[in-house]
């Protein structure tokens, strides 16, 4: 033990009388840096059995608890207008998505594929043609009033916190 010093736990465990007294006594003979630490720890054992601690009072909890802000429960309407918000989201994102990509090449690379398949290619053929027909979607306008719908609902969604709080701040 003499080439090293000892360590908290070995200092502490000392002055709690777990340790062999020989081997510790024989290093802190010594060691002048392991007598301090020692004296550091011996003077902190005697000002902890003085320690008389801290009472809380009773309603301590309470208080703290009523301090705490918490968030009010949602309303089945607020949960189905946030569902919406979600829901008209998605929709302005899968718009946004065909404004940008060519359906019509899309729909004639299912068709080679499928032709190149064998089976059921003519049906399926003619169902990809019908589709394709089908969509005489004017693709900017949906996807401004997506836009258009999405900032609407932004600013509600602003005036109602605004207003959430400042009921909360009266109350």
């Amino acid at each position: 033990m003499a080439h090293r010093h000892l360590t908290d736990d070995e200092i502490q465990s000392f002055l709690d009388g777990n340790l062999s007294q020989a081997d510790i006594v024989g290093h802190l003979q010594t060691c002048e840096y392991c007598q301090y630490q020692l004296k550091q720890y011996q003077q902190l054992y005697i000002e902890l059995a003085h320690d008389k601690g801290f009472n809380l009072s009773t309603d301590f909890a309470r208080r703290v608890i009523s301090r705490l802000q918490t968030e009010p429960s949602r309303s089945l309407m607020q949960r189905l207008w946030d569902v919406s918000i979600w829901v008209v989201g998605l929709l302005a994102g899968v718009v946004t998505s065909f404004y940008f990509i060519d359906l019509k090449l899309v729909s004639k690379e299912i068709s080679e594929a499928l032709s190149s398949l064998g089976t059921l290619n003519s049906a399926m053929l003619s169902v990809f043609k019908t589709f394709d027909k089908s969509l005489n979607l004017n693709i900017p306008q949906l996807a401004i009033a997506g836009f258009v719908l999405m900032l609407i609902l932004a600013i509600d969604h602003f005036i109602l916190h605004r207003i959430r709080n400042l009921r909360s701040s009266f109350s």
